[in-house]
Order: structure tokens, then C-alpha cells, then sequence
């Protein structure tokens, strides 16, 4: 089992182009049962509780703050570092002084886009 949630996050990190990717990975966890299933949400985005892990020291990562003058939440881009004098983890969020309730990493880049076929263009569509 554990190959084969192996085989699932190899098949998520390489960045597989869509239709084959999502069919691949259907079949990847159909035949991993749980591990591979467990595998696969690992890599899934999600908001992290501050309560149940950080993130890395000085990784950027997407934030999320509940206002303290309005109790409104909001998103906002940020890290975790320890603090040179006390080695406390502290939060860094630009212009932000409250603490995060959760954080999430950033998504990875973009995946190539496909070339996009045009059909040819005629005297009539030039005349526009």
C-alpha cells in the first residue's frame, strides 16, 4: 500500500496535463485503497489550525486573521519566523498586527497551457 501512496504523490508532483492526470490518478487510487487516498489529500489545499502545525520558518504562505476592531475574517500573505531574541515563532503578515487562525501553502505555478487553435480567418472576417 504504501508504493502505492508513493506512486500517487510522484503522479501529483509532476503536474500532468489535465484529462490524463485526473484519469490517472482515479485509477492510482482506486487500486491504493486508503493510503493512497490519504496520499492524495496531503497534496489537496486546505486551511491548516495554527493549533495543529506551522508552517516552515520563513515560507510564505496564504494567512487567514479574524480582525480584532471588527471581527470580520480576512486573507492575507504572510510567514512564520523565529524571533532573533526570544527563538518564539512569530507571524509576519503584511500589515496585518492580528494572528492568524489558519494558514495554506501557495499553490504551485501554473501549468503550461495548451496551444490554442484558431480557425483560419477569412476576407469576410478581415472586412469586420
Amino acid at each position: 500500500m504504501e508504493a502505492k501512496a508513493e506512486a500517487v504523490v510522484t503522479l501529483l508532483s509532476e503536474g500532468r496535463d489535465g484529462v490524463g492526470y485526473y484519469k490517472e490518478l482515479d485509477i492510482r487510487i482506486r487500486n491504493g485503497g486508503d493510503d493512497a487516498m490519504a496520499a492524495a489529500l496531503e497534496l489537496v489545499p486546505r486551511w491548516i489550525p495554527v493549533g495543529e502545525r506551522l508552517p516552515d520558518d520563513y515560507g510564505d504562505v496564504l494567512c487567514w486573521y479574524v480582525d480584532a476592531a471588527t471581527g470580520e475574517g480576512h486573507v492575507g500573505f504572510g510567514c512564520c519566523e523565529p524571533n532573533p531574541q526570544t527563538g518564539e515563532r512569530e507571524w509576519d503578515i503584511a500589515g496585518v498586527f492580528d494572528p492568524p487562525t489558519h494558514w495554506m501553502p501557495l499553490p504551485g505555478p501554473p501549468l503550461p497551457s495548451p496551444p490554442v487553435s484558431r480557425p483560419p480567418e477569412t476576407r469576410q472576417s478581415l472586412r469586420r
